[in-house]
Parts: C-alpha cells; sequence; structure tokens
C-alpha cells in the first residue's frame, strides 16, 4: 500500500481517523512520479469503464460507495484471508461521511495517477461482486508495468468469479491499456488464488511483493 492508502484504511483511534483536511493535504501534495511515460507518469488517461462478458468495471467513487460497501462487509474474513490487508477492521463506523472519504480517497490517487482502482459490478450494476486495484510495481524499473489486487465477495467462490474477474479484467488490459506487464500479488496462505492464477496462465516469477508473504504471478502482453 502507498503512504495514502495506509492513512485511507488506518484502523487506529478514531480520532486519528483519516479526515477530509488529510484528503486535502493529499490532493495539495506534489506530485513526485518516477516516470515520464506510461500509466505512472501522471499524464496517463486510464481508461474509464469496461463491460466484460461477467462485468461491468466501473471506477471506484461516489456513485458506488454504498453498493461497494455492502460486498466488503459481506465478505470481510473471507477478504482478511484472501489479502490479509487487515482491513476492514471491526472498527470500521458505516457512517456516510467515512463512506463519502474512503471513495473520495480513491478518486483522489487516481486522479494523481497513483492507483487505479474498480469494482466489478453486474451488468445490471445492482451489485458488486469484487474488484480490481492497479498500483506501481513493487519492484523493477518499466513504465508500462503494474501491480495488481483483486477480491471478489464470498458467495462469488461457487462461480468461479475470481478465475472470471482476473481473466476479463486482463483481457481489458491487453485490449485498452498501454501495460506490458502486470503483477498479481497474492498472500502464499490463500492457495485458491494460487490455483487460480496457475489456471489463468499467469507465471510465478521471483519479484518482490507488498508483504514479504506474498507471491507474485506475471501477465505479458502476447
Amino acid at each position: 500500500m502507498t503512504d495514502q492508502e495506509r492513512a485511507i484504511t488506518d484502523e487506529g483511534d478514531a480520532q486519528d481517523r483519516f479526515t477530509y483536511e488529510d484528503l486535502l493535504d493529499i490532493i495539495r501534495a506534489p506530485l513526485k512520479h518516477k516516470y515520464s511515460e506510461g500509466p505512472w507518469s501522471s499524464r496517463y488517461l486510464a481508461p474509464a469503464a469496461h463491460r466484460s462478458k461477467t462485468f461491468s468495471f466501473e471506477p471506484l467513487s461516489l456513485p458506488v460507495k454504498d453498493i461497494d460497501f455492502t460486498a466488503y462487509w459481506s465478505s470481510a474474513d473471507h477478504i482478511h484471508r484472501s489479502l490479509e490487508w487487515g482491513f476492514p477492521g471491526p472498527d470500521i463506523p458505516n457512517d456516510p461521511e467515512f463512506l463519502d472519504l474512503d471513495m473520495w480517497g480513491e478518486w483522489v490517487l487516481r486522479a494523481r495517477g497513483e492507483k487505479f482502482g474498480y469494482a466489478a459490478l453486474t451488468h445490471e450494476r445492482d451489485r458488486e461482486l469484487g474488484c480490481a486495484y492497479l498500483t506501481p510495481p513493487v519492484d523493477g524499473d518499466d513504465p508500462y508495468e503494474a501491480g495488481l489486487h483483486i477480491w471478489i465477495i464470498e458467495d462469488g467462490l461457487r462461480e468461479d468469479i475470481d478465475r472470471k474477474l482476473l481473466s476479463e479484467f486482463l483481457a481489458w488490459i491487453e485490449a485498452e491499456w498501454d501495460l506490458n506487464s502486470v503483477l498479481l500479488y497474492t498472500p502464499e496462505s490463500y492457495q485458491r488464488t494460487l490455483d487460480v492464477a496457475a489456471e489463468v496462465g499467469l507465471q510465478r516469477v521471483d519479484r518482490e511483493g507488498p508483504q514479504p508473504n506474498y507471491a507474485s504471478f506475471q501477465w505479458t502482453r502476447p
């Protein structure tokens, strides 16, 4: 996670929670991008949305905050196991201010070219089945490479929604994104995503992950 994401998802005391002033600090902070080209250069216009066979991928933003919160909390324990993020914690409030801030934070990181988060909605846009997040890779020096995290609701395991999300999201990247390589990050302890990555045809690589216990699987443009 970036420092901004840690602030947004902080599980500390209520008085230490991410505030609108914190959000303004991020907005005002100078851009310090590593690259002068590619998606992480601050000059890139990321694709806005995409309708695949199974999903409507839409940016995480205020219009999807309620169904995103419902989906996340319906599978909080499962998401803890599948990502080991430690979020959401038991003290995350179900209040409009927190939901607004969470989504504003995602939108600001998107606008700054630091993270691209997408809700994976049904075609009817009445339910969120999961999410996908693109971030700069933890290691490497390729401006056209990204790291990827995914999660799905636990009920979706029966229908292989995670395999569908991964394969259809990567197909969208191949078709519309200026990325030549994507590294899927997943905890070593979560066998399900290890298996799904192999089923989709990703190659396990010896690359640094966001946490010491993470494995990396690579997609490269054909």
